[in-house]
């Protein structure tokens, strides 16, 4: 009787004091006062959201329990990079100063006080649009760094486009109706880019600065979404057009083995005799390439043969006995009009180099690498996709295909029956394939340049 006795009064008091606890956590603001945290305590420069401070509504630890860290503050946000937008969208907001920012609220809580704001500062005034997400939403805003979103807009009405799924090329999209100027919870639309079909939303021309804003958008999945689901015409018109007077440059070109990393392991096996570069085999050889202009949409258009080895299908005790599923590509590489004059100052220099007779590899480094846009066709089938070029100098001698300090880089790779007696200008496209021209091309290349009219 007595030992039940003493287990009674521990379970009362053990309910006491979850209770009390209860109570207190439920009235914790009338019991000890309120007391609000500010996003910008974290960054003056951050738009200004505000949340009540809990002390018991939230335990979490951040760190090892107990040897270090701490319970993490309840609030507490993770923020993006503000944003100034006043001059893009000013036919919406009738020339006010307009920034914004996304912010997450408890992201690291993952509970019913996690929130996902877009904060919008009009003339220094804040307000909040809240987000609802996906269930499976992961909160992953990154700190000081531009969002990957945008602002779309046409006539009077907004949207607020963010990308959602890397990797599926999935977004959200998000209307916003008119008055802007008041806290809002806004609802989405799933968008999948590899659909055909265009939600009715944005089914309307964009402007040229809603275009541009697309295409050169820090993150290339809002070029995709624009070059592949906006206007689906848009590689075709890239290429089709009247070239007039072009120029078919010989060049070296050197690729890699586009296969994954497990079945190329095999490959590489010390037993084989290939002459492997650590992880691929380089394809070199001479590849004609045609420079034209587009005067449409100013840009320069090279076109050559890529030779695609994506898969492995028999291995061999050499690469010439392996048997390997292959295809032949035609790529187009467009480059902007705005990028010729960088062109030519890396053939001045890579001039200046081989006058000099220079010993070493030089990377252009001033402005490099640079945007370019890569148009691949197999069959009827075109594919667009955004990429970076890089240019060097490679002297004489300096590319040994074997030699395994080089390994994985085909701006060095050369056929074996090259005669490396030549300063190459080399033009490095940073997709496992490159090309090498020799001093004669390179100075048709000049002059193909500096013909271009309204550069």
């Amino acid at each position: 009787m007595v030992k039940l006795k003493w287990v009674f009064i521990f379970l009362i008091s053990v309910g006491l004091l979850v209770f009390s606890f209860l109570l207190i956590q439920t009235y914790e603001k009338e019991i000890f006062g309120s007391n609000q945290i500010s996003s910008t305590d974290y960054d003056n420069d951050n738009i200004e959201i505000r949340r009540d401070k809990y002390n018991l509504r939230n335990f979490m630890w951040s760190g090892i329990f107990p040897l270090y860290g701490g319970f993490i503050s309840d609030p507490h946000f993770l923020y993006s990079q503000p944003v100034n937008v006043s001059d893009y969208l000013s036919s919406i907001f009738h020339h006010k100063n307009v920034r914004y920012q996304l912010i997450d609220v408890n992201p690291f809580f993952e509970n019913n006080s996690s929130e996902n704001i877009l904060a919008m500062e009009i003339d220094s005034t804040p307000y909040e649009y809240k987000l609802n997400m996906p269930p499976d939403f992961q909160y992953n805003t990154l700190q000081h760094v531009e969002p990957d979103s945008v602002f779309l807009y046409n006539g009077d009405s907004l949207y607020f486009v963010r990308l959602y799924d890397y990797w599926e090329n999935k977004f959200l999209l998000y209307e916003i109706n008119y008055p802007f100027n008041e806290n809002k919870v806004l609802n989405y639309q799933y968008i999948d880019i590899t659909k055909i079909e265009i939600v009715d939303s944005l089914d309307f021309s964009l402007s040229e600065d809603q275009v541009d804003l697309l295409l050169h958008h820090n993150s290339r999945k809002f070029y995709q979404f624009y070059a592949n689901f906006l206007n689906q015409n848009y590689a075709s018109n890239q290429i089709n057009f009247e070239s007039g007077k072009g120029i078919n440059l010989t060049t070296y070109y050197g690729s890699t083995l586009n296969i994954e990393y497990n079945k190329m392991k095999d490959i590489i096996d010390e037993e084989y005799s290939m002459k492997v570069h650590n992880r691929y085999e380089f394809i070199t050889f001479t590849n004609n390439v045609i420079f034209s202009n587009n005067t449409d949409v100013r840009k320069i258009v090279l076109e050559l043969l890529h030779s695609n080895y994506y898969n492995l299908l028999l291995l061999g005790d050499s690469f010439d006995t392996s048997d390997f599923a292959s295809r032949i590509e035609k790529k187009y590489i467009l480059i902007e009009y705005d990028d010729i004059n960088r062109l030519l100052s890396y053939i001045d220099e890579y001039k200046n180099l081989r006058k000099e007779e220079s010993s070493s590899i030089v990377y252009f480094k001033k402005n490099s690498p640079f945007l370019i846009e890569v148009i691949t066709q197999f069959n009827d089938e075109l594919t667009i996709d955004r990429s970076v070029l890089s240019m060097l100098v490679l002297p004489p001698n300096m590319a040994p295909e074997t030699e395994r300090r080089y390994s994985n880089r085909t701006e060095y790779a050369l056929p074996y029956n090259a005669k490396d007696e030549d300063y190459l200008f080399t033009m490095d496209f940073n997709d496992g394939y490159s090309i090498k021209l020799s001093y004669d091309e390179t100075e048709k290349l000049e002059e193909f340049l500096k013909a271009v009219p309204n550069k």
